[in-house]
């Protein structure tokens, strides 16, 4: 939750190693793989969900055996959706539903309907209009029961699944005949990595302003979920950080260092909400867009902030790809340039 991943990934690799048993050994390995997931480490969390599922699956009669198989199946239903494998994202929800549904274990109303919402909105994305519309049904008839305001997305999903599926099922009635239905749910599952993924190309080929352009949708779309009251991975101060961060690089290489200086400014303060080795690099850019502005104090500010953490060089930053974490050459190039000035 303090956004220490790979101190809680050591943490939990000494549980695992020191586990009382299966099932407990399987609690601490989704614990790891939520935190992966948090990292943004999808194929490493899916793997370990794996793991976990090979512990726990045996057992019947545990209590914690039977949790985790809706939590873990839930989780590993995310993470295929994160990545668009949504056939199989739609079998691990199913079963992460019955799991929840047939379950004797204490469960919340909360994770009954976002069990309901989250199959839904697979199957729409696998055009299974009668199991979307279904179980959106029953997620929105469940958060009214329970004195909640269904999540605009969800409403949203929801008149599409029952649009397409009315019109395979000739005895379906008219859900809102004012209501404009939103044809295209694609934009409000725009995922980070693809964001990046597509903004990368733009800059390999010199397309500057067309990354630009890529990467401020996706902000856009974020805040439109954001205003519907999803919560879903794309809100994670992680994910918006790395589109920020790129913003930065693509900033600094048009040669717009104050631009690119205001952007790395946002994802250096979210500090204890990203992985260090963000923080770590985004810290780097602003020490070099720094001393190249001749600001030579706030540079050595960034770089003594930078020095207090342990970044194992896998970001590359805007001016040198191959930066191992040694901030010892710019910290000499700055003191050198600065001279008297910064003595004064």
């Amino acid at each position: 939750m303090q956004g220490e991943f790979e101190k809680a990934i050591r943490y939990l690799d000494r549980r695992i190693a020191r586990s009382r048993g299966d099932v407990d050994g399987a609690g601490y390995l989704y614990l790891r793989a939520q935190t992966e997931d948090k990292m943004g480490l999808l194929d490493d969390a899916i793997e370990t969900v794996r793991q976990s599922q090979a512990l726990y699956e045996p057992i019947r009669g545990d209590l914690a055996a039977r949790k985790l198989r809706y939590l873990a199946g839930s989780l590993l239903g995310s993470l295929y959706a994160e990545k668009e494998l949504w056939s199989q994202s739609l079998i691990e929800l199913k079963h992460a539903l019955a799991a929840v549904l047939s379950s004797q274990a204490p469960r919340s109303a909360g994770l009954v309907y976002k069990a309901y919402a989250e199959l839904g909105i697979a199957a729409i994305q696998t055009k299974d209009w009668c199991t979307a519309h279904v179980s959106l049904s029953k997620a929105i008839q469940l958060s009214k029961q329970y004195g909640r305001t269904p999540r605009e997305l969800w409403i949203q999903a929801h008149k599409i699944a029952w649009d397409e599926w009315s019109k395979i099922d000739a005895d379906a009635e008219t859900l809102d005949t004012e209501t404009t239905t939103i044809r295209r749910i694609r934009p409000l599952f725009y995922l980070t990595p693809q964001a990046l993924a597509k903004s990368q190309t733009l800059i390999d080929t010199n397309e500057l302003e067309e990354a630009i352009a890529v990467l401020n949708g996706s902000l856009d779309t974020r805040e439109r979920i954001y205003d519907g009251g999803f919560d879903g991975p794309g809100y994670r101060p992680h994910d918006l950080a790395q589109i920020y961060d790129r913003l930065g690089q693509v900033a600094a290489l048009k040669g717009d260092n104050i631009q690119a200086i205001n952007y790395f400014e946002i994802v250096a303060a979210q500090s204890n909400n990203i992985p260090e080795a963000l923080e770590s690099v985004a810290l780097y850019s602003l020490a070099e867009l720094y001393r190249q502005s001749a600001r030579y104090e706030r540079s050595l500010s960034a770089i003594e902030r930078g020095l207090a953490i342990n970044y194992d060089g896998s970001l590359p930053t805007p001016t040198r790809d191959s930066w191992t974490g040694d901030w010892s050459a710019l910290k000499a190039r700055v003191l050198d340039q600065s001279g008297n000035a910064l003595v004064n």
